[in-house]
């Protein structure tokens, strides 16, 4: 059975928001296999592999422990913006949806 948007929304947004704070955006999308979410948070050491490890950690706990052990997730990381390990600094530009 396919967990609603709503709630993939609301805990998804609850556990983001303790972990990283408020600065970032969350986008959500439908697969085949459940949901998809796609964040973009400032402040978090991104290139460090044993943050980016302890973030893997917990949102599986946090994946276990709201949907069973039968889902599961995967977190992948990547810098967007500011000092990387090597060459120049990464620079990042968003801009929201403009509708029209």
């Amino acid at each position: 059975m396919r967990v609603p948007r709503a709630t993939v929304e609301y805990n998804l947004a609850k556990w983001v928001r303790m972990g990283f704070g408020s600065v970032g955006e969350m986008h959500i999308s439908r697969t085949a296999q459940g949901w998809r979410a796609d964040l973009h948070v400032e402040g978090t050491p991104a290139n460090e592999p044993s943050y980016v490890e302890h973030v893997r950690q917990q949102f599986d706990r946090f994946v276990a422990m709201g949907w069973g052990l039968a889902a599961w997730g995967h977190v992948d990381a990547r810098v967007l913006a500011g000092a990387q390990e090597r060459g120049p600094a990464a620079q990042w530009v968003s801009i929201p949806t403009i509708g029209m």
